[in-house]
């Protein structure tokens, strides 16, 4: 279970792998001057992969993302 629940971290994953490409096309998209759209398209596609990466880095571990929240 233990070196199940790394295999994630690893920064050779797969998640990890994508979550970092779409950090890096977003940041290369805003130096050179593209659009606002794609800009914004390209964070949101960021943001997406990293809350996809925190959330499967959190359930690995078994605690999840409501345990954190508070209520309203």
């Amino acid at each position: 279970m233990k070196k199940e629940a790394f295999a994630i971290l690893e920064p050779g994953s797969p998640l990890m792998t994508q979550a970092i490409d779409a950090l890096r096309r977003y940041h290369e998209a805003q130096a050179a001057g593209q659009s606002v759209e794609e800009v914004e398209r390209l964070r949101l596609k960021a943001e997406g992969f990293s809350r996809l990466s925190r959330s499967s880095n959190f359930g690995c571990w078994g605690t999840g993302m409501t345990r954190f929240t508070s209520s309203q």
